[in-house]
Parts: C-alpha cells; structure tokens; sequence
C-alpha cells in the first residue's frame, strides 16, 4: 500500500499505478522513499483584514430625530443641526444626513408657514370684515 503521492501529496490509500488526483505514474519505491511535500494548501484559514466600520452616528440619529419629528415637531431642530454636523464630519454617512436635513427643512417650513398664516389670516379677516362692534 502507497503512503503518499510524490508529486500532489495526497494520502493514497488504494493499490494503483497512478495518482487519482494528479495522474503522475507511481512507482512502489519511489513514493515511499520520498520525504512528504510541502503542502499546497495553506494550514490555516486566510483572514480578511479587519476594517473599522466607517462612523455616521450623528447622521443615523438625525434621519431619526427628522422621523420622530414628523409626530412630534420640536425634534427637527436638533435633527437639522445633527444632519448637518454628520454631513461634515461622517463621510459614510452623508445619505442619512441629507434626508435627514431635507426632512428637518420641510417639516421647519410647513410650521413656519401655519405660524405665519395664524398671524396674518387674522390681520387681513380684521380688515375686509372691520373690528367687531364697529357700524
């Protein structure tokens, strides 16, 4: 019985002429006079290097801010400035402070809007009807 292959290194535990992973002819006594070959294959398993994950966490806590800030309006206000500082500082996560500044934008604009409109509805109701109490 052959012990190993000359040429591929592969235990061989069936009486043949060839190598079945290679082909190389055996020879009785050369295969078992050989010193076994290097291996071919590395011992251990190959590991990626490790990569840190790229930081957005001011970015992340703005798109969230800017979301409760759709129930709850007074939480687009950090959510700008956060979308802002996460949009300078965080390059990987310049998606999330994008949507987060646009969302912070138009829920600011909206409120400004109905502020401005309760203040000026008034004004201008007060002038085509005239005070109340005036003939």
């Amino acid at each position: 019985m052959y012990e190993r292959c000359p040429r591929c290194g592969i235990d061989l535990t069936e009486k043949g002429r060839f190598c079945p992973r290679c082909g190389v002819a055996l020879d009785p006594s050369a295969v078992r006079a050989s010193p076994p070959p290097p291996p071919t294959s590395p011992q251990y398993p190959k590991y990626e290097p490790y990569y840190e994950k790229p930081q957005q966490t001011f970015s992340v806590v703005a798109f969230g801010l800017a979301l409760g800030g759709l129930i709850l309006w007074v939480l687009v206000i950090p959510a700008f400035v956060l979308g802002i500082i996460g949009l300078k500082n965080e390059p990987a996560g310049k998606t999330y402070a994008k949507v987060a500044i646009w969302i912070s934008s138009i829920i600011m604009g909206f409120w400004a809007l109905l502020i401005i409109a309760a203040f000026i509805i008034p004004l201008v109701l007060n002038n085509y009807y005239g005070s109340p109490g005036q003939v």
